[in-house]
């Protein structure tokens, strides 16, 4: 699915969140598996509510100030080392990775919050967290690699079904989300 193109993953995730209108062209596509929305203005927490809903889960972790307004998101790959870019010091003598290119992304591009896959916590949680601490408005969901992947698979039962004219039923079987809170 990670192969298709566009990818079947965040095709299936954007379609079933009903984000392809806020879809931003000019930053999206900047670097891999970085898809950038200017959605309606809400609070992280209103953001939260809504994913949880769509997507099925049964909570959703944030790191940023509930109240703060949010206008631009991005969906982004799972930020791990190595994960959609090769991590290296370049020849400008620094180290990039993918997480600290989202970094630079969130402060030159004004995006408020992203919503990645799954993360690493050393990185971009601490800059997010530390920046809603100086008041700048910066969120991170993590809301799971199955959790994130579960509306491209629902995805696949509609491309599958095409590709096989509809003769044969497909069926979309949820997973539901794998964790419980206390």
């Amino acid at each position: 699915m990670h192969t298709h193109q566009p990818d079947s993953i965040f095709t299936g995730v954007i379609k079933y969140l009903g984000w392809e209108s806020y879809f931003n062209t000019e930053i999206s596509g900047m670097m891999p598996f970085f898809y950038v929305f200017d959605i309606p203005e809400c609070t992280v927490s209103e953001l939260g509510e809504e994913l949880k809903e769509k997507i099925g889960m049964n909570g959703v972790r944030i790191v940023g100030n509930p109240e703060d307004k949010m206008k631009r998101v991005a969906i982004v790959a799972h930020l791990y080392p190595n994960s959609a870019m090769v991590d290296e010091i370049k020849e400008d003598g620094y180290y990039h990775s993918y997480d600290m290119e989202i970094m630079k992304y969130m402060e030159t591009e004004n995006i408020d919050a992203i919503i990645p896959g799954e993360i690493i916590e050393w990185t971009i949680l601490s800059y997010i967290r530390d920046a809603a601490y100086m008041g700048k408005h910066k969120a991170c969901f993590n809301i799971g690699h199955f959790n994130m992947e579960e509306l491209g698979m629902k995805y696949a039962a509609d491309w599958i079904g095409e590709l096989l004219n509809n003769e044969i039923p497909v069926n979309y079987i949820p997973t539901e989300d794998g964790w419980t809170f206390l």
